[in-house]
């Protein structure tokens, strides 16, 4: 965000996506300051888009494609309607490859968050799926090939992209922290408080 206000000298808007209900987030739209000695140093003008409160299958045909990851957090989402979103990912020839990847990564990450890692890996496992070579590669990033195996890796794995995906700032203690976690619950919860956390100490507000 600063390099954008920096390199462009325009107001930047973002917006702030929430994928399910919880915590405390901002209402509708909104400006947030970040004070200076001389006046505001940055004013970031939010939009917040409470996700759950829409239809799934009616944003699907809006949003296109690229937009389909969001909808999993959406009334009507289920594991059915992610698998077929997943599906026409892998098939749409319209998609150019790098966007296809970007997409079908996103698309994992919230349904992890949404419906559950288990869920996830079971529906990216499906043989039709699987077998595309952009799939293989993605799940291959997600499942440990070392000496250490199982859902507390994939937690981590997961957490850390969805860190670096909301520009959180992560320091060498929190990744020290999170690579240092051994509780998967824990791990879990971190990842859940991740997606839709104003601040990367909200993460991490249950220990």
């Amino acid at each position: 965000m600063r390099a954008a206000v920096t390199a462009t000298r325009l107001p930047v808007s973002s917006v702030v996506v929430l994928l399910r209900p919880g915590g405390r987030p901002p209402r509708g739209t909104g400006v947030y300051r970040v004070p200076d000695i001389g006046g505001d140093a940055f004013v970031f003008r939010y939009h917040v888009v409470p996700l759950w409160r829409l239809d799934a299958r009616r944003m699907r045909a809006q949003l296109g494609l690229q937009g389909a990851p969001f909808c999993v957090a959406m009334q009507g989402a289920d594991e059915g309607f992610v698998r077929s979103l997943a599906e026409e990912v892998r098939t749409d020839r319209r998609l150019a490859e790098r966007d296809r990847q970007s997409t079908m990564q996103l698309l994992y990450v919230v349904s992890a968050a949404i419906l559950g890692v288990d869920t996830a890996r079971r529906i990216f496992h499906v043989e039709s799926i699987i077998q595309d070579p952009n799939v293989q590669e993605l799940i291959s990033e997600w499942e440990d090939k070392g000496l250490v195996k199982g859902r507390a890796v994939e937690a981590r794995l997961l957490l850390h992209k969805v860190l670096a995906a909301r520009s959180f700032l992560v320091t060498e203690d929190v990744r020290a922290r999170i690579d240092g976690e051994l509780d998967v619950a824990r791990l879990e919860s971190w990842l859940e408080a991740a997606v839709t956390a104003s601040a990367i100490g909200d993460v991490f507000r249950d220990s």
